[in-house]
């Protein structure tokens, strides 16, 4: 791995120094907890690593990053952590209970995970950016280190639990193995024999569904290739187990006045990294003087997240929209610009268009919409909601509200990316790749840099870069960017 600095050399790499930084470390499911005791500040300082380092792998992934560019980024991370710790002696400070890298990373691993266990969305940050360091030490790990991890697994795990094993085939008698292993990887295995690890097939739905399995009494096998796959899927299963565990027994580390301590300032830094990068307030949008308006609306409608344009297209067929898509849409309009007023305006002139009446309106939607603004119940002004919430929003079939990376299927998906200005049908094919293989913001993102601005295409990163994947920041910045391009 090259970094743009000449002297800068991987972490991965052992020529020059034989150190590892901890997060660099091999994979591993985290299944014990810890029972290593260690000073305070020892604590503080590999958990604030480990933190600072998901932060990173968030900021690139909020902007549609390949993996490519997240292993490059985790790598020169890890590698400038190394060379501070030494520049600064901070292993002067380290217990020899905690010299050891793998010691260090369970114990920065689990207080994280203790930190952030408490709140729906801190998990779901935590979690999602967890599985991403893991796939990264998968994928820089040799076969024997994966192999090892297996047969650890195994020897833990029930079958229930785990129920993978290995098999080989003999493709002489099994031809079926060798024809899908050359249509996937455009060659034959080296040998007749074949390796492979039977799985239960409800346990790899993302490879079912694109038919890159063979399926037999309810087994699938997968390629060693494939088995990464498998592994992240799993890891990401048994942690958020692990966080729901872990929730309900968090208060034994608030009995524990230091260690309490340092979970509230975890919790603390992870609430400002997210508020300053993932978050909007309407005072930047009225500050930048780009709030709109009821008149705005019609203009300014594809310039709105997928999300969003979905409900308003919506809202124009059938002139109503159930509560969730309501609550969805109106917060995100709210701090668009909308006054409240106005909100009252625009659901009432749509709802009379699908023959509700002004009275009934009165009775049972306005109340609401004052509600939102802080009018109405416990007079608090409602924030609109992020994309990790509308991510896990699991609405029925009859709904309309959610991510439609998630909740449409993949000929849906593009009919709405073309309604919604991405003409190009290559790159209609790749987002709705994405958002089959669970990629939901990658997918987002790659839709906000290819689809059309008004009559222009904003299609690299240097025209349209979002830095957040907050719907209503992604408008704004929309919207700037379509300014930047009528002036240039």
């Amino acid at each position: 791995m090259q970094f743009p600095e000449s002297n800068i050399t991987s972490p991965l790499s052992e020529k020059t120094n034989n150190k590892r930084h901890f997060l660099a470390n091999k994979p591993q499911f985290y299944l014990h907890c810890p029972s290593t005791e260690a000073p305070i500040e020892s604590l503080w300082e590999i958990a604030a690593q480990r933190l600072q380092l998901l932060q990173e792998i968030d900021k690139l992934r909020s902007r549609g990053a390949s993996f490519q560019e997240l292993t490059s980024a985790i790598e020169k991370f890890l590698f400038l952590r190394r060379q501070q710790n030494e520049y600064y002696s901070y292993e002067n400070i380290i217990t020899d209970r905690l010299y050891d890298t793998e010691s260090r990373d369970v114990l920065s691993h689990y207080l994280l995970r203790l930190a952030f266990c408490k709140q729906q969305n801190a998990q779901a940050w935590f979690l999602q950016n967890e599985t991403v360091l893991f796939q990264w030490r998968l994928e820089n790990s040799p076969p024997t280190q994966i192999d090892t991890l297996i047969d650890q697994l195994q020897a833990v795990w029930s079958d229930e639990e785990i129920s993978l094993r290995k098999v080989v085939k003999n493709l002489d008698q099994d031809p079926e193995f060798a024809q899908l292993y050359h249509r996937l990887y455009q060659k034959l295995p080296s040998s007749m024999t074949l390796l492979l690890y039977q799985v239960p097939f409800e346990q790899v739905p993302e490879l079912l569904r694109h038919r890159s399995v063979i399926i037999r009494s309810g087994y699938a096998y997968l390629f060693s290739e494939q088995l990464t796959s498998f592994l992240v899927s799993r890891f990401r299963s048994v942690l958020s187990k692990g966080l729901g565990v872990l929730r309900k027994m968090e208060h034994f580390a608030e009995e524990q006045e230091q260690l309490n301590l340092l979970l509230e300032s975890l919790r603390e830094s992870q609430k400002f990294f997210v508020n300053q990068f993932s978050s909007y307030s309407l005072k930047d949008a009225e500050n930048l003087e780009k709030a709109i308006h009821l008149e705005d609306l019609p203009q300014a409608m594809f310039h709105m997240p997928l999300c969003m344009f979905r409900l308003m297209k919506r809202l124009e067929q059938n002139h109503h929209l159930k509560h969730g898509a309501r609550l969805q849409l109106g917060l995100f309009l709210k701090d668009c610009g909308l006054s409240m007023d106005e909100s009252l305006h625009f659901w009432k002139t749509e709802f009379s268009k699908g023959g509700i009446s002004s009275d009934k309106f009165d009775k049972e939607y306005a109340y609401a919409i004052r509600h939102h603004y802080g009018r109405e119940g416990k007079r608090a002004s409602y924030t609109p909601f992020s994309c990790m919430k509308i991510i896990q929003q699991r609405p029925s079939a009859h709904e309309e509200h959610g991510c439609p990376f998630r909740e449409l299927n993949s000929a849906s998906l593009d009919t709405l990316l073309q309604t919604y200005g991405v003409e190009e049908a290559g790159c209609r094919a790749s987002i709705v790749q994405k958002a089959q293989e669970g990629h939901f913001q990658v997918a987002c993102g790659m839709t906000m840099q290819m689809k059309k601005t008004g009559q222009q295409i904003a299609t690299s990163s240097e025209e349209f870069s979002p830095t957040t994947t907050h719907p209503n920041h992604y408008f704004f910045d929309s919207l700037a960017t379509k300014e930047n391009l009528s002036h240039s």
